[in-house]
């Protein structure tokens, strides 16, 4: 006999406080904006049974985007596609790579950058670029509001699901104000809509009177989480340029000692490897030429 299957039943918050509330009372419910990646797998297989889907597509405080002199801030509802269409005269230019190369025109109209995030998958390209530029997310619960650094959410990450402490809701996205001389996104795939891929790379650089100022390299997709090295960006910064032939090599040793590429259907780990420290020689070389 079939098990009985009971509909979810539809709520729909008027405010950001009345999902939050709904949310702490209702935590096993299935919070629904764009809904891309709920299409992709069955969200009931993995949160059980669900009494309540909340809708938050009327949620317009979460659609916004706003910049200051200091940050560039997003709502986490705001859909992929209105970010890209602002242009890279408000949004880096790296930004602007990943929301254009990510799944197709029609999902990008759907899909919101706080559920990109949410979903915290080691190949988002989004999630790349995010975690390079150092961003903070917003996170809000019943009892209080608090700034989090995206990179502490992700080393808390386990099986490819970003971590989000419990009865807590992603409200938005902060990236702090730049100014990087040179930015690069590269997305490795065999087909420009492929969900998975085999690498993501984002290159952030600047620099001052010939002075390295500050890198960040972030990789995604060599296995279940994004991949950047903190101290070996420490130990470029006030290098003068151009980066010496000896230290592109250091760095390149140092990360064939420190990636742990996995192979699946898409990529063989070697290939990730080779191809990362290509990424890497070829983004310095460029920097040389600033």
């Amino acid at each position: 006999m079939l098990k009985e299957i009971k509909s979810p039943q539809i709520y729909i918050p008027d405010n950001v406080h009345e999902l939050i509330s709904f949310y702490s009372e209702n935590p096993n419910s299935l919070i629904f904006a764009g809904g891309t990646s709920i299409m992709i797998k069955s969200a009931y297989s993995e949160s059980g049974s669900i009494e309540y889907i909340i809708d938050c597509n009327e949620l317009e405080e979460l659609m916004r985007i706003k910049r200051t002199e200091r940050y560039l801030e997003i709502g986490a509802l705001v859909t992929l596609s209105k970010i890209a269409s602002i242009g890279t005269h408000v949004i880096p230019l790296s930004l602007y790579k990943a929301l254009s190369q990510t799944a197709t025109p029609t999902i990008r109209r759907l899909a919101t950058i706080g559920g990109n995030i949410y979903v915290g998958a080691s190949y988002s390209g989004i999630l790349t670029v995010l975690y390079a530029m150092d961003s903070i997310l917003e996170l809000r619960s019943l009892q209080r509001s608090t700034w989090i650094p995206l990179s502490e959410l992700i080393l808390k990450s386990e099986n490819q699901k970003l971590y989000i402490p419990e009865g807590y809701i992603l409200t938005k996205i902060r990236i702090p104000s730049w100014n990087w001389n040179y930015e690069i996104f590269r997305k490795i795939a065999r087909k420009p809509s492929q969900k998975q891929c085999s690498l993501t790379f984002c290159g952030l650089a600047r620099t001052n009177k010939g002075i390295l100022t500050d890198i960040r390299l972030c990789f995604g997709s060599l296995g279940n989480r994004l991949y950047r090295n903190r101290g070996l960006e420490v130990g470029f910064l006030g290098r003068k340029l151009p980066v010496q032939d000896k230290t592109i090599e250091f760095l390149l040793s140092e990360l064939d000692r420190s990636l742990n590429p996995s192979t699946d259907r898409y990529s063989q780990a070697e290939y990730r490897l080779a191809t990362s420290k290509k990424l890497i020689r070829w983004f310095l070389t460029e920097i040389n030429r600033i």
